[in-house]
């Protein structure tokens, strides 16, 4: 590592001593500069048509895109950014949402038409890396029993 500032010495006449300081700027590490702390996936269940909201707690150390992954057929209706409504990015499937550094909330929340089938899963989506704290909720119409 090279020195980022040139070395600098301190003398104190009086007393007769001496401090040279030197700075240098530390290599990146390699890695992930996203942490997903919480997901929450809610989907609500109708007779031919489903919505979803996905909840997610990320932590940044460099800001960038935060790519989401949901299916193409999706109609995204509101995407949040520490609760606030930004502009909807998308490309096919990918659903691009502008982050900065440090802890965030990002809210997605997107229409899907499907009949109702008799076994029920949640629409797919990928995220850029790993995630804890995962929490899938399925919530159907009223009129609907659980078995």
């Amino acid at each position: 590592m090279a020195p980022s500032r040139p070395t600098t010495t301190f003398s104190d006449l009086r007393m007769g001593e001496q401090a040279k300081l030197s700075f240098t700027r530390p290599v990146a590490v390699e890695g992930d500069t996203v942490t997903i702390h919480e997901v929450r996936h809610e989907t609500s269940l109708g007779e031919r048509l489903r919505t979803a909201t996905l909840t997610l707690e990320i932590e940044r150390s460099l800001a960038g895109d935060f790519v989401i992954q949901i299916p193409s057929d999706a109609e995204v209706t509101t995407v949040k950014l520490a609760g606030r409504g930004i502009p909807i990015r998308r490309d096919g499937e990918k659903l691009i949402v502008p982050t900065t550094p440090g802890r965030q909330q990002v809210e997605v929340t997107w229409k899907l038409v499907a009949l109702m089938e008799r076994v029920a899963s949640p629409d797919a989506v990928t995220l850029p890396s790993e995630s804890a704290n995962v929490t899938t909720v399925l919530q159907p119409s009223y009129d609907r029993w659980l078995l």
